[in-house]
């Protein structure tokens, strides 16, 4: 004799409760999924500091599962990362971005969430960041030009 075959139909929905819907004869399953981590700060870029289009040396100790790309706004484009040890560290390099500012840097590790570096682009020297124009006030009314009586 044949067992009739039981089916679950199941969807996972990040950080909320929730119950699936089952099929014919199946059971019901409930269970949650953690929310995710905040982000890890780390020390990941070989400086604080960079200048534009200055080549970034990124060197991970990856204890977290982490992936195999680095991202910020501040790389000219993605940093490939390479294992150095299997297991034990990752190594990759990209290049400044030309707009001076601070940027955050970013690798996207598994449950304990994302590592995260701060770094800065200055300025160069002889080109400094263009400070605001104050802004122009223009009187209003008519100039003052004196008393108008006759002059002795």
């Amino acid at each position: 004799m044949r067992r009739p075959r039981r089916s679950l139909a199941v969807l996972l929905v990040v950080g909320t409760a929730f119950a699936s819907t089952p099929a014919a004869g199946a059971q019901e399953v409930r269970f949650s999924l953690p929310d995710p981590m905040p982000p890890v700060i780390g020390s990941f870029l070989d400086k604080d500091e960079y200048a534009p289009g200055e080549r970034i040396e990124i060197f991970l100790v990856d204890t977290h599962r982490c992936g195999y790309t680095a991202t910020s706004p501040g790389f000219t484009a993605p940093a490939e990362l390479a294992l150095v040890r299997p297991g034990y560290s990752l190594r990759g390099a990209t290049t400044a971005v030309a707009r001076p500012g601070t940027y955050r840097a970013e690798i996207p590790c598994g449950m304990t969430g994302p590592v995260v570096d701060t770094f800065t682009i200055a300025p160069q020297p002889g080109n400094p960041v263009p400070k605001p124009k104050p802004p122009i006030v223009k009187p209003k009314g008519a100039p003052d030009t004196g008393g108008g009586g006759t002059a002795p």
